[in-house]
């Protein structure tokens, strides 16, 4: 019950913060400046805002229920295609330009989908969200290959980060209680550390050349990998990253303010 208190908390700050990057990103509706970005992303914002007060309401009416196909998937993958529109007309491109990453983002997609399928059962559900989840990975990873977002020994790092993630989440299903509970940390703290080098790295570009096009890529990487990292956690280590999320929302606001400001 407790937990349950504390999502149901930082759902109501999130909605707000939600909402406070809704006027801001409608200022930029307003000034007509890169109109269709500005639109995408404030109905993306938008989208999330609903998928929170859908789960309130459900919460409040089933607690502790597992929730169907219900409005907030709807609401959930509905933002993930108004972003992946916002990326998709800021970086354009060929796409075997980023072959060899998109194929392994297609991968990772994949796993993931077996993965919630495993953890959760819900087929239907896992596949749909997955799917346009999915879309959104291969928008931000080809964005940042396009952008030069990062360099080759980050890629590798980040490929290889990603790569043990996966691997260790799979092999969680085979091992002993034993073992299970160390790799699990061990899973943890490393997807932390991947989504703590990702926001330093936004960061960073903010504060050095702010290559609006990198930003863009970057500051969705970090909402995208957060995103990532809460669907495969549990309890509290859900609501760390949950924070995470949070951090990435300003950071993709103030990106965009700037690739709508460079002209």
């Amino acid at each position: 019950m407790k937990y349950i208190l504390y999502q149901n908390f930082l759902n109501i700050i999130h909605m707000v913060l939600m909402v406070y990057i809704m006027i801001r990103s409608y200022k930029l509706i307003s000034n007509g400046r890169k109109l269709m970005l500005a639109v995408y992303f404030t109905f993306g914002t938008v989208s999330l805002f609903m998928e929170d007060l859908y789960w309130i309401a459900y919460d409040f009416l089933r607690p502790e229920t597992r929730m169907p196909v219900a409005a907030n998937e709807i609401a959930e993958n509905a933002a993930f295609l108004l972003l992946s529109a916002v990326l998709a007309n800021v970086v354009q491109g060929r796409l075997k330009d980023a072959a060899h990453e998109l194929i392994g983002t297609v991968l990772f997609a994949m796993a993931s989908i077996g993965l919630w399928i495993a953890w959760s059962g819900e087929w239907i559900q896992d596949i749909v969200g997955g799917i346009a989840f999915g879309y959104l990975m291969c928008r931000v990873v080809f964005s940042m290959k396009l952008s030069d977002a990062l360099s080759v020994n980050e890629w590798r790092l980040l490929g290889l980060g990603v790569f043990i993630v996966t691997a260790g989440e799979i092999i969680l299903f085979y091992v002993p209680e034993s073992v299970k509970m160390i790799l699990d940390l061990a899973m943890y703290g490393l997807m932390f550390i991947i989504a703590v080098l990702l926001v330093a790295k936004t960061a960073a570009e903010f504060k050095g050349k702010c290559r609006t096009q990198a930003l863009l890529s970057l500051s969705f990487a970090c909402f995208v990998w957060s995103l990532c990292s809460m669907y495969m956690s549990e309890k509290y280590y859900y609501i760390v990253f949950y924070l995470v999320s949070m951090v990435s929302h300003p950071l993709m606001l103030r990106a965009l303010e700037k690739e709508v400001e460079k002209e």
